[in-house]
């Protein structure tokens, strides 16, 4: 996706070793969701508390996601059924580079986010070997019994505080693929607010109010996998498809 935004060269830039101070593997997470015409006001207000990360010259990171769950789609029906200690398994690449690492996203019943990762080789796309050996220490699923079950790519912006307390992430031109149908969600942005806890005063929290973004628990994983399998039950992500569908009009409109 090509981005055209002079708003995030008023940010200056954080090295990804210097962003490494900031890593909050352990976190809570408060999410948003808002239209994409608003990008550029968010970044502006931003621009004198926060830096963006910035590789060779690049402000964005283009992401390719591959998701894993059971047949019976476990991971998913967790999240939906609104259960705690729940747990999410992907291998993410970082487009254009030869990194990429298979993840565990464990959403803890005191509402913490811990992620383990561990680093692959970039062409891997099955659960064997090291990763399997992974998956049964940090998790109590068993690697046979799962499969690929969703492709999710995205445009990422990351910013990161000043004082370093906190991190937050941008992300843009969300597409997904898989049961063979694809769908984009191009008009909206998906932010997170990444901190070790909630700290008041988050000028990233006052940008986004100001432009009129809602404050949403959302998963990327969930909102797509509906949308691609839509024989899963999803009653309680409808909310957060007509919210979707809002901003799309909203877009139209403006």
């Amino acid at each position: 996706m090509e981005l055209n935004l002079s708003a995030l060269q008023m940010l200056q830039p954080i090295s990804l070793e210097e962003m490494d101070a900031v890593a909050l593997l352990n976190r809570k997470d408060t999410k948003f969701v808002f239209p994409l015409a608003r990008l550029s006001a968010v970044l502006e207000q931003l621009s004198d508390s926060y830096r963006v990360l910035t590789i060779n010259n690049k402000r964005w990171t283009e992401y390719d996601n591959l998701y894993f769950d059971t047949p019976e789609r476990y991971c998913y029906y967790q999240h939906h059924n609104r259960r705690l200690n729940r747990f999410k398994f992907r291998i993410r690449e970082y487009v254009g580079s030869d990194l990429a690492f298979f993840e565990i996203k464990f959403k803890s019943n005191r509402e913490r986010t811990i992620k383990s990762r561990m680093k692959i080789p970039s062409s891997v796309r099955e659960l064997t070997g090291e990763i399997a050996a992974f998956i049964r220490e940090k998790s109590p699923f068993n690697p046979e019994e799962m499969e690929p079950s969703i492709s999710i790519g995205f445009t990422r912006i990351t910013l990161v505080s000043h004082d370093l307390t906190e991190r937050a992430t941008l992300d843009i031109g969300l597409e997904a693929s898989g049961n063979n149908k694809m769908v984009q969600f191009n008009n909206i942005v998906i932010a997170e607010l990444k901190q070790d806890g909630i700290i008041s005063g988050s000028q990233f929290k006052v940008a986004l109010r100001m432009n009129n973004s809602i404050e949403q628990r959302i998963s990327k994983y969930c909102i797509c996998l509906s949308r691609t399998e839509p024989e899963l039950k999803s009653n309680l992500f409808k909310p957060k498809h007509l919210n979707i569908n809002k901003l799309k009009k909203f877009v139209a409109n403006e």
